[in-house]
């Protein structure tokens, strides 16, 4: 590709787009595009849930723009019992009902055998029971891939995290935990359902205070909304359909049958299988509604506690996240010492308007969004930007905010060993890794 280095800036050339054949900027640390679209793809984070995903994507052409209409208008904010959650209630408890049922029955089946003898009935009751064992709901667990904080030793980052959970009437969390990821979540783990929020510190380290505020605030506000329980119940069923379908659907051998039998069980099961798989497509239907409003939701609480300059910031610096990505890789590969967080950091305070207009466009392409259960980029700022919020309802000393960052420089050097391990590991076990420069 033909570039050509600007004069009296070392670190910014011209390079001659290959779509079009125009001459535009490139900067030595960031992403070159073009107006004409070159470099300018939809953003979205990967998952594994592809069936789950799918649907999604089809749901969001279809309902996106009246979802995004119906929040605009919406007038309150606070969690209340509509139609649409009702039914998705009542079908995942239909489901669990069948479970628990399958799983008395399996009980019952055992006891009689003993009793009289019949232990085949033992044996059919045993295996049944394995099976409803396989399909059973799980209580989410807590990944310990991070540091989790005690509050005697973070006061500063718990303070701050309790101050918003207080103003929007909330027990405080149970747990703060800092790992070596770009992004934020909250999570209610275990059979008691502990609150824990955890903070990526490669993004929460180039936030600014309001930002910072706005970030926690989304976060702290899927508790407000009672996602998480909610979520769990619901989502349980649905993870419970695709076992079942699992279960019935006959795993091919590659070995030619010729037992009528066996061929006709075969595909009577695989006909079978369809049916909680095409429940579960229903299921993702009627969750879809919801579980994008409840970002919406959230979105709004971040602009209530942060501003909605701040939260739409937050959203600015999600989707530069291969900017982080670029950085991280030129630093392990260049075999860099010092502090990763400093110069990246560094970076980003100089970042070039040029890049700062790519990220936005970006974020406003059909399509991109942080994640596929998220709405588009496009359709939030919209969303933020109609229900405006001019400053942070949370107020914070300077004290504090020196405090907290004395407390998240304390923790740069552990999270930086993590997150460079990581690094390499994903280097040994993916052979098509891509950095986009």
């Amino acid at each position: 590709m033909l570039t050509q280095e600007i004069p009296g800036n070392t670190s910014e050339s011209v390079e001659i787009c290959p779509a079009c054949g125009s001459q535009v900027p490139r900067h030595a640390n960031f992403r070159s595009w073009c107006e004409c679209g070159w470099n300018l793809e939809p953003f979205e984070s990967m998952t594994s849930d592809t069936r789950f995903a799918a649907v999604y994507h089809k749901l969001g052409r279809k309902l996106g723009t009246k979802l995004l209409l119906d929040m605009m208008n919406e007038k309150s904010f606070k969690p209340r019992l509509t139609t649409n959650k009702f039914i998705v209630f009542l079908f995942a408890s239909l489901i669990h009902l069948i479970t628990v049922s399958l799983a008395v029955s399996c009980c019952v089946l055992i006891v009689n055998g003993i009793h009289s003898h019949y232990y085949f009935y033992v044996l059919l009751g045993a295996i049944a029971a394995l099976a409803v064992w396989f399909s059973a709901p799980r209580f989410p667990k807590l990944s310990l891939d991070g540091v989790r904080l005690s509050r005697e030793q973070y006061s500063a980052l718990y303070g701050l995290v309790d101050e918003i959970s207080d103003y929007m009437k909330l027990p405080r969390i149970d747990g703060l935990i800092i790992d070596h990821r770009f992004n934020a979540s909250y999570l209610q783990a275990g059979w008691r359902m502990k609150r824990y929020v955890t903070l990526g510190l490669p993004l929460f380290s180039i936030l600014s205070r309001e930002e910072k505020v706005a970030l926690v605030g989304h976060e702290i506000a899927h508790g407000v909304n009672r996602d998480i329980l909610s979520g769990f119940y619901t989502l349980s069923a649905y993870h419970t359909l695709l076992r079942w379908s699992d279960l019935l659907d006959p795993q091919d051998s590659g070995i030619t049958e010729r037992n009528l039998a066996y061929f006709v069980s075969k595909h009577v099961l695989k006909l079978l299988s369809y049916v909680p798989w095409l429940l579960a497509n229903l299921f993702i239907y009627l969750q879809f509604y919801e579980s994008q409003k409840r970002e919406y939701l959230a979105d709004y609480k971040a602009a209530e506690v942060g501003g909605t300059d701040a939260a739409i910031g937050v959203g600015e610096k999600l989707y530069g996240w291969r900017t982080f990505a670029t950085a991280l890789h030129r630093y392990v590969m260049n075999r860099q010492t010092g502090n990763f967080f400093e110069s990246y950091k560094e970076m980003i305070n100089a970042m070039p308007d040029r890049e700062r207009e790519r990220i936005r466009r970006v974020e406003l392409l059909e399509g991109s969004r942080l994640h596929f259960t998220h709405p588009p980029g496009a359709y939030r700022l919209q969303f933020l930007r109609h229900h405006f919020h001019a400053g942070s309802s949370v107020s914070v000393t300077d004290e504090h905010w020196a405090k907290l960052e004395e407390e998240l420089k304390e923790l740069e050097p552990r999270i930086q060993t993590k997150m460079i391990v990581d690094f390499q590991d994903d280097l040994v076990h993916t052979t098509d890794f891509q950095v986009y420069t």
